[in-house]
């Protein structure tokens, strides 16, 4: 409020004088006044030059009352949904905020105190405040997901769930708190508050929903004789079950056929391969084929040929093809095919190289100086060889060959045989007797007759010398092939050609060797002799 100013004006070196019920000051020169209340005030004008004096009054009213001034609205706060508020201030005069602004209304964006001031026509002046507050904080927004946020064969899907308060907003427009989802990918939710203000957080969701690598080592194999069995790796990680029931990285294979693997991953994802194992373990076909089944005196060696291809081994571990051999026996053959199967042949050599050699002398005993003769047969050729004390009157490489009795005693003639590559010897043995000059003298009364039929044989002999012969004699009647001969000690005589009957003397001797009834040797009992007169 400005104080009413009273001027009383005065001329020629006046002086003035105030007075009233609010008088605050006064300029006696000037004629001023200042008051401050309402009230009658006077004023009384003395001239300094003549001392003459007037006085005047005045009344002075008052209007001092405070004028109205309000801000709307009363409160508000500031938040993410309303960022901005109108302040209006009620009021008739003039304005002027502390924003320097100076109209009724102002937008304001920032929370503080706001006051306006408002100047009245008699020049008060009234002031409102407003607190502006702020609620702008964003909502505290979470996605929770289970322990493992990985989608995989066995969890095909997974639940987000937002938290925080307010409402959701997914990125797929659903508003739900929980959301279900089975694909891989970033999941984002904005939550909004009360206050407006939002919050988005999202969550990354990865899968592991691919097939495990698996595969199976070898990749294929054929069992043969030489790999009868053959082991399977399966090259992966996770768990395994093969078609036997196996549960191993590895398994031990002996039957071809098809066998599968499935490797099932920590993802509870799987994958299946499989392997085929052939089979080749048929066993080669052999055969031996012999040039001779026989060995003989002529055939001393045969050859054997193996068939049937591979690597061959005898039993004698020689491994060629072809073997021969010279002795009899059993021989086999193992062939190897290119599987590593194996069959084995046998054949049997037999072997005749045997000579079935017979020898023989014409007498077994003869007197010294007489020439017997030796036979041989069953051969190719011969070759006889004589004692020292022998000798040959034919030449030696005959089957059958003379030989003369040199030497009293046992001689012994040799005869080699040979057919081809075989050979064999004989012995022969003739004994030679160095007894006295005896003579004998064979009559065959009757030589006409059938070989069916029986004859007698006289034997004369009488010692040529004139003396008396004893000890050891002995005759030997050899007869031809086809006749036998025997004799009867007890006759005493019978019946020659012509009628005439002859005595005999056969109690004096006994038979002491014969050689197949076709040779006799008759021996003189002891105590006998023979003389010069003949017996």
């Amino acid at each position: 409020m400005h104080p009413d100013e009273c001027y009383a004006d005065g001329w020629g070196g006046n002086s003035f004088a105030f007075s009233g019920p609010g008088l605050l000051s006064q300029d006696a020169a000037l004629g001023i006044a200042v008051v401050t209340v309402s009230g009658v005030y006077s004023v009384t004008v003395t001239n300094m030059a003549t001392g003459c004096s007037s006085t005047t009054t005045t009344t002075v009213s008052s209007n001092t009352v405070v004028p109205t001034v309000s801000i709307t609205p009363s409160s508000t706060t500031l938040t993410c949904q309303s960022p901005l508020v109108t302040l209006t201030a009620n009021g008739t005069g003039a304005l002027r905020w502390n924003t320097t602004e100076t109209t009724s209304t102002i937008a304001v964006s920032m929370a503080k105190t706001y006051s306006v001031t408002l100047t009245d026509a008699n020049g008060c002046t009234a002031v409102a405040t407003q607190i502006i507050d702020s609620n702008t904080t964003p909502p505290i927004a979470s996605i929770l997901t289970p322990a493992s946020s990985t989608l995989t064969c066995t969890t095909t899907s997974i639940s987000l769930t937002a938290t925080g308060g307010g409402t959701y907003y997914w990125e797929d427009n659903s508003t739900s708190a929980v959301r279900t989802v089975s694909t891989a990918g970033t999941y984002s939710v904005t939550l909004t508050g009360a206050n407006g203000c939002t919050a988005t957080i999202s969550s990354t969701v990865s899968a592991d929903q691919s097939a495990p690598s698996l595969s199976i080592t070898p990749s294929s194999l054929t069992l043969i004789c030489s790999t009868p069995s053959v082991t399977l790796t399966a090259n992966g990680v996770g768990t395994l079950l093969w078609s036997t029931t196996a549960t191993s990285s590895q398994i031990t294979v002996n039957i071809a056929g098809t066998y599968s693997v499935t490797l099932t991953a920590a993802s509870g994802c799987t994958a299946t391969t499989s392997v085929t194992i052939l089979s080749d373990q048929q066993a080669p076909s052999v055969s031996i084929m012999a040039s001779n089944t026989t060995l003989t005196c002529a055939i001393t060696s045969v050859t054997l040929t193996a068939t049937g291809g591979g690597t061959y081994r005898w039993e004698d571990n020689s491994t060629n093809a072809i073997r021969m051999v010279s002795a009899s026996g059993t021989y086999s053959v193992t062939v190897t095919g290119a599987n590593g199967c194996s069959a084995t042949a046998t054949t049997t050599i037999s072997s005749n190289t045997v000579l079935s050699i017979a020898a023989g002398a014409s007498l077994p005993m003869a007197n010294v100086g007489v020439v017997i003769s030796l036979t041989a047969s069953g051969a190719t050729t011969y070759q006889w060889t004589a004692p020292a004390t022998a000798s040959f009157t034919t030449p030696a490489t005959s089957s059958g060959v003379l030989a003369s009795l040199n030497t009293a005693g046992v001689q012994t003639f040799t005869v080699v045989a040979t057919t081809g590559a075989c050979s064999q010897s004989a012995l022969v043995s003739v004994t030679a007797l160095a007894g006295p000059d005896l003579s004998p003298l064979i009559s065959l009364p009757d030589a006409n007759f059938a070989v069916v039929d029986s004859k007698g044989l006289l034997i004369q002999l009488q010692e040529v010398n004139g003396s008396v012969a004893s000890g050891n004699i002995i005759i030997t009647l050899t007869v031809p092939t086809g006749y036998s001969v025997s004799f009867d000690n007890t006759l005493t005589s019978f019946d020659v050609s012509g009628g005439s009957r002859v005595m005999v003397a056969n109690s004096k001797w006994h038979v002491s060797n014969t050689v197949s009834n076709r040779q006799l040797s008759l021996t003189i009992n002891g105590g006998e002799s023979v003389g010069p007169t003949a017996r």
